[in-house]
């Protein structure tokens, strides 16, 4: 379970500053499964990975599940989306863990960002040396899949070459396709995957499949390489 850090009331440029104080100070601090270590960041390579999707998907759940000692810094919902839940998160939910991969086992740092319009600023500081992004969206709710559409435009406009995936919470296949749910996003059905961020296994073979991505494209712009891919599947397939 992430252990909120709660923001008091504020004028808005106020909270502003907070938000951006908060994602800084955390983003500086190397942490081993949400916990401040003392090995240098250079000796175990960490590789930083960005949880967004609007507000309600599932991101808080998702990193709280792969993270033991989850961080997150979180506000009272007061407006008409506490019909979908009470709190929200309002600068970032963070933590490390290890995840197994077919190479072996992989540190990774999550940053959570708020799924609201309103906090939309703080997406491409918490993106700042992400080698690879999660964007979740609740396909049970129409109005989430709209809203990820934004939010998908927003990070191909700071971080156009950086690979992701869609993870589908609450995802029905019967109710709705794999290629309907991939044009109505505006994706290619290879990005998506399915992701139910209560589970562990499911959740870190979703990180795993993320890190797989952003090796492609490492690989594919290493010297020697046949050139630089354009976005395709090593990029979770935008449409």
């Amino acid at each position: 379970m992430v252990n909120p850090v709660r923001f008091r009331p504020h004028g808005e440029a106020e909270q502003r500053r907070q938000m951006q104080d908060a994602a800084h100070q955390v983003q500086s601090t190397p942490q081993l499964n949400g916990t401040p270590h003392a090995v240098p960041v250079s000796a175990v390579p960490v590789h930083k990975i960005v949880v967004s999707g609007p507000f309600g998907a599932g991101k808080t759940t998702f990193v709280s599940t792969v993270c033991a000692n989850a961080l997150g810094a979180e506000q009272v919902v007061s407006d008409k989306t506490s019909r979908v839940k009470e709190q929200t998160t309002v600068a970032l939910d963070h933590g490390t863990a290890q995840v197994p991969t077919r190479g072996g086992q992989r540190a990774v740092t999550l940053f959570g960002t708020p799924g609201q319009e309103r906090f939309s600023f703080m997406w491409p500081i918490l993106g700042l040396g992400m080698v690879a992004y999660i964007l979740m969206v609740d396909v049970s709710r129409l109005q989430s899949q709209a809203q990820l559409k934004g939010i998908m435009k927003r990070f191909a406009y700071f971080a156009p070459q950086v690979p992701f995936v869609v993870a589908a919470n609450r995802w029905s296949r019967t109710a709705i396709s794999a290629p309907d749910l991939a044009r109505f996003i505006g994706v290619d059905s290879s990005a998506l995957v399915h992701c139910d961020p209560r589970d562990s296994e499911e959740s870190k073979a979703v990180l795993a499949h993320t890190l797989e991505l952003a090796d492609a494209r490492t690989n594919a712009e290493s010297p020697g390489s046949h050139g630089h891919r354009r976005m395709g599947h090593s990029n979770g397939g935008r449409a």
